[in-house]
């Protein structure tokens, strides 16, 4: 669980303030142990990924998506691929 700190200063007001996270979660569960080729995967995949904005609750909801590979695509094409499918989630 992540937490806030701060330290307050003679200049610091009492107030409600906004906090900006600028690194996102880091968390990931590796199911498969292949590597990925130079010359890309070899077989059309689908990747399902599932998300949660509420993970530490007693009842977490989960999104559950999916991203489309062909074979012949790349790490960094499926990079790619995760990114432009994980913005829109």
């Amino acid at each position: 669980m992540a937490s806030l700190s701060y330290a307050k200063g003679s200049d610091t007001q009492p107030g409600t303030y906004n906090v900006y996270v600028a690194t996102a979660p880091e968390k990931a569960t590796l199911l498969g142990a292949q590597t990925i080729d130079v010359a890309g995967i070899t077989a059309d995949e689908t990747l399902t990924l599932m998300f949660s904005d509420d993970k530490t609750e007693s009842i977490p909801t989960y999104t559950t998506f999916s991203v489309s590979l062909s074979a012949g695509a790349t790490a960094n094409g499926i990079v790619n691929s995760l990114n432009r499918r994980v913005c829109h989630e």
